[in-house]
This record gives C-alpha cells, sequence and structure tokens, in this order.
C-alpha cells in the first residue's frame, strides 16, 4: 500500500473544499439570518427606513451576489460607485466559491466511483477522514487569529480576499447599507460558518471511521 497514493490525496482535498465551500455559502442563502437581525434589534430606528424597506434592501442584495440580478441595487437606501464595486467583489468569491463546490462534488463523486481501483486509504483509514480533520484544524487556526476580537479577524478577512483594495472601507452617509449590517451580524455569520465546518467535519470524521470498521 503506498503511503499517499494520488486519488486519496486528491479525495481528502476534494472532501475538504465541499466542507469550506457548503459552509461558506449557507449564511449568504440562509436570509432568515439577516431578517432574525431586524426583528431583535432597533436597525429600523437608525434612518427613515421601515423594516421592509431594509429587507427589501437586503435582499436586492444578495440577489445581486447570487447571481440572481445582473446589476447592483439595494432598495432605496443611497449607495457609492464604489460601494457597488465591492459588492461586485463579493459577487466574484460567491462565484469562485460555488465553482469550487461544483469542482470538488465533481471530482469527490468520480473519485467514489472508481474507489475500487485506486487507494483511498492514508494510513489505514478513508482519506475523507483527514478531510475532516483538516476541517476542524482550520477552525483552530482561525480561532487563534480571533483571539484579539472579531473585528480584527474581519479587518484581517478583507485585506486577505480583497487585497489592494479600500472599497470595503464604506462611507455610511453615502453607502447606507453599512448602516444596516452591523458588526453582530457577520459575527453571526462567521459563527454559521464555523458550526457548519465543525458539524460536516464531524460527520465526514464518522463515516470514515464507519467505513473503515465495516472494512
Amino acid at each position: 500500500m503506498k503511503k499517499f497514493p494520488i486519488c486519496a490525496f486528491a479525495l481528502l482535498l476534494s472532501v475538504f473544499f465541499i466542507i469550506l465551500s457548503v459552509s461558506i455559502i449557507i449564511p449568504v442563502l440562509a436570509r432568515p439570518i439577516y431578517y432574525n437581525q431586524i426583528e431583535n434589534t432597533s436597525l429600523h430606528r437608525i434612518g427613515p427606513y421601515s423594516k421592509e424597506e431594509i429587507k427589501e434592501a437586503y435582499d436586492e442584495v444578495i440577489d445581486y451576489i447570487t447571481f440572481r440580478k445582473k446589476d447592483f441595487s439595494c432598495g432605496k437606501l443611497k449607495f457609492s460607485v464604489s460601494g457597488a464595486d465591492h459588492f461586485k467583489d463579493c459577487r466574484n468569491l460567491i462565484g469562485l466559491d460555488l465553482i469550487i463546490l461544483l469542482i470538488s462534488s465533481i471530482s469527490t463523486i468520480i473519485l467514489l466511483l472508481f474507489r475500487k481501483s485506486c487507494n483511498i486509504y492514508l494510513k489505514r483509514l478513508p482519506s475523507p477522514f483527514y478531510s475532516g480533520v483538516l476541517g476542524i484544524a482550520l477552525l483552530i487556526l482561525v480561532g487563534l487569529l480571533s483571539l484579539d476580537g472579531f473585528t480584527f479577524a474581519f479587518i484581517l478577512f478583507h485585506k486577505i480576499f480583497f487585497m489592494g483594495k479600500t472599497n470595503w472601507y464604506f462611507d455610511p452617509s453615502t453607502d447606507e447599507i453599512i448602516n444596516y449590517m452591523p458588526e453582530s451580524f457577520f459575527l453571526k455569520c462567521a459563527v454559521v460558518i464555523g458550526v457548519s465546518i465543525f458539524l460536516l467535519s464531524a460527520l465526514v470524521i464518522f463515516l470514515s471511521i464507519k467505513k473503515r470498521k465495516e472494512n
């Protein structure tokens, strides 16, 4: 048995990227997370907009970054060219996430179909086991980077994924949407991503151990 067969390593990465890409897209598609934010906070008291108008603005933003509409808009809220450009960058990241999910899913299916003709084991455990381990290791790393607080992690994220750009520094007077997307909302999204990664990783680890015991 080869210690690190190519198929096993490829399956490890494919499953890991499925875990990661699915976890990232969940809070984007789960709009009730934001609706709950509106209902349980005083966001509608910040400006002249009602709860319905804030919800409409958020829905239009999400429709744009998830490719449901071509041009950016955020309801009745004002936005700048710079602000719209940032959401275009977000749209591109979501597109990349979906592409990674598609490629990883196809790769995983192909590798599992041909699992009998290639070694999918690493150190006597199915390679997806290590995908789960890698997912949990990522959570630990992010947790360590967040020891200085969520604000630090939030800024670091933007500096990494929007490298060289400053359009994510919103001016509340010209890009009103930022008034209605407080740090607490992004913290909720981060928690949802973290919990999703943990649960999916734990599930993959459990299924891998079960599979090993059956063989």
